[in-house]
């Protein structure tokens, strides 16, 4: 199993959008983040033999024609060379949404209500909306209200903030779960250290140098 300490890392050219429809081109926006988070689980999670085997059905498949009469054979040989019957895609399909599911909640579990924000920062509960849109604070989307994780917030800090936050958050091309998972999984270009970690150790600029290489390019 990938170690922390030796955590794999990737990033991902995002095609341009083929359509001015800003619905579709915000829907291909999160298919590639999407894909980024599972495929980085992919090289997290699987012995270095079983890695190379995915490599080499990859390395075969990129061998084939990129017409469309080509695409049928392109994902029978990501598959491992079978095709998927309509059952075993509804399954695959409701696992990785389970397994999302659970990856968000396990991300928010501690996180803090709009009201607790201000009341942290002694503002009115409309300023940590307000912050959020700025990119002056982290927060998530979840059933219909903004939920903030705690870990962000210092006491000491610049607006009670851990130093070098907002600015790690507006580096980050990543959507807001996205971001939250950044921050405290462990990082190969910090030394395997989590970012916030390196933060709250006072190394903004290292922390802002790996968030500007993350995400979709």
């Amino acid at each position: 199993m990938v170690t922390a300490e030796k955590r794999l890392a990737f990033t991902v050219t995002a095609p341009a959008p083929r359509t001015t429809n800003r619905r579709t081109a915000a829907r291909q926006t999160r298919a590639v983040a999407d894909t980024v988070a599972w495929v980085q689980e992919l090289l997290d999670r699987f012995p270095p033999d079983e890695l190379a085997e995915i490599a080499a059905h990859v390395r075969r498949a990129l061998d084939a024609p990129p017409a469309s009469a080509a695409r049928a054979a392109f994902a029978r040989e990501l598959a491992g060379g079978r095709d998927w019957t309509p059952a075993e895609r509804v399954a695959l399909e409701a696992e990785a949404r389970a397994r999302a599911a659970r990856w968000r909640e396990e991300l928010l579990a501690d996180a803090w209500g709009a009201p607790e924000v201000a009341a942290w920062l002694g503002t009115t509960r409309q300023t940590p909306h307000d912050r959020v849109k700025r990119g002056r604070l982290l927060g998530v989307m979840d059933r219909g209200a903004l939920r903030f994780p705690p870990w962000q917030f210092d006491p000491d800090g610049p607006d009670r903030l851990v130093p070098g936050l907002a600015e790690a958050v507006r580096a980050l091309d990543l959507p807001p779960l996205a971001k939250v998972g950044w921050f405290v999984r462990p990082n190969p270009f910090l030394e395997g250290r989590a970012p916030i970690d390196v933060l709250r150790a006072g190394e903004r600029e290292r922390v802002l140098d790996a968030a500007s290489g993350t995400g979709p390019r």
